[in-house]
């Protein structure tokens, strides 16, 4: 069994129902069980509601406001970006436009410069002219040893 009238009861008791519509409420709760019933459960509800006691907790009290901070602002990588529709065109275009330049620079690419890439190196095309005088020739490898000797106008060189 059910009343269509288990809405209005609620209202009667929230004090919401203008005064006609209560008189005719209370007469019909006083002659239907089920909205008798319905009535005690919602002072009832009411009262535990009231008696209830909200607490919060001491680590909830400290945590709240940095809650809140971080709310405000949320870390790099979770932040919405947002870019009008021409914007966000412009940036594939552009990046398109730089993926077909690089690719068609590399199909351009002189040969002698692949090769040295790939690890052959290409003798120079003409020889450099010494800058002074390489004696890394006559020690093959070994320890150079770096002797001075004074020179003079007149004579050889005395070790």
């Amino acid at each position: 069994m059910s009343c269509n009238f288990t809405e209005k009861v609620s209202l009667l008791i929230d004090a919401e129902l203008g005064p006609e519509e209560a008189e005719r409420t209370r007469q019909h709760i006083a002659a239907c069980y089920i909205c008798r019933q319905a009535q005690e459960d919602f002072l009832r509800l009411r009262q535990e509601i009231r008696a209830y006691s909200v607490a919060p907790a001491t680590l909830t009290q400290k945590a709240a406001p940095g809650n809140i901070i971080a709310l405000r602002n949320p870390p790099l990588w979770k932040r919405r970006v947002s870019l009008p529709a021409p914007v966000f065109a412009l940036l594939l275009i552009a990046l398109v436009t730089l993926g077909v330049f690089s690719i068609a620079m590399r199909r351009n690419e002189v040969p002698a410069a692949r090769q040295v890439r790939k690890g052959m190196v290409l003798p120079p095309a003409s020889p450099s002219p010494p800058v002074g005088l390489d004696l890394a020739r006559f020690d093959h490898g070994e320890r150079a040893v770096i002797y001075t000797a004074h020179r003079t106008d007149t004579g050889p060189i005395k070790p």
